[in-house]
């Protein structure tokens, strides 16, 4: 892999700054910057994979949920609703070198996967994560949507709002500009429990629907 153990462990001491985003894998190492709560790989979707899940993707809802070893991961379980292809020998390659990425990144010896297709918005309203770091990917169809610091009022998440949406609540601040994953981007969203992020976890939601159905996969250190 493009990263190695002891470079993710190079911490940066920086003030409060805005995401990191960039087309190299590198980039993803800023999400140790105080203060930086998203970092994004920005890569290409691959063009074969992209256009075969356009027509393999199930038209109904998948939750598939999955613990796996870094240097074994065994994931023909977690996309058995979709069609037996190459493409998805393809994908679950795809995937593996995901979650070696994401052990490097955390040392994690175990991770927990998520694969959810879904037509809906499983997370409604922008919020945080009780966890530590958090990889996000959309395979197909819109990205997760955050809100950098500087455009939080964070007062306003969850009771807060006063039942309000996210866009009349107060917790948009005025400017404020909703960022979004693309698809195959590969976004880590640093959580309320990472040490001395008590308050400054990432702020995200789902996109709001569209009418497809969308793809995305989860990991996080278990």
């Amino acid at each position: 892999m493009p990263l190695s153990h002891s470079a993710v462990r190079a911490t940066a001491a920086a003030p409060a700054i805005a995401s990191q985003l960039g087309p190299d894998v590198a980039v993803l190492e800023g999400i140790f910057g105080d203060g930086v709560a998203v970092a994004a790989w920005q890569r290409p979707a691959p063009a074969a994979l992209d256009a075969w899940l356009a027509h393999a993707l199930p038209r109904a809802e998948v939750l598939e949920l999955a613990q796996v070893r870094p240097d074994e991961p065994e994931l023909a379980d977690v996309l058995r609703a979709l069609p037996d292809a190459p493409e998805r020998a393809a994908l679950a390659r795809h995937l593996a070198e995901l979650v070696e990425l994401y052990a490097i990144l955390t040392d994690a010896s175990r991770v927990g996967l998520r694969f959810c297709v879904t037509a809906g918005q499983p997370c409604p309203r922008f919020h945080v994560d009780r966890v530590g770091l958090r990889l996000i990917t959309t395979l197909r169809g819109p990205g997760t949507q955050w809100l950098e610091p500087d455009d939080v009022d964070r007062r306003r998440l969850g009771p807060g709002s006063g039942g309000l949406p996210d866009e009349s609540s107060g917790l948009l601040r005025p400017g404020a500009a909703i960022r979004q994953l693309a698809a195959f981007d590969v976004g880590v969203f640093k959580g309320e429990s990472w040490p001395g992020n008590a308050g400054r976890g990432a702020v995200h939601r789902s996109p709001p629907p569209d009418g497809s159905f969308r793809a995305m996969v989860t990991l996080d250190a278990l």
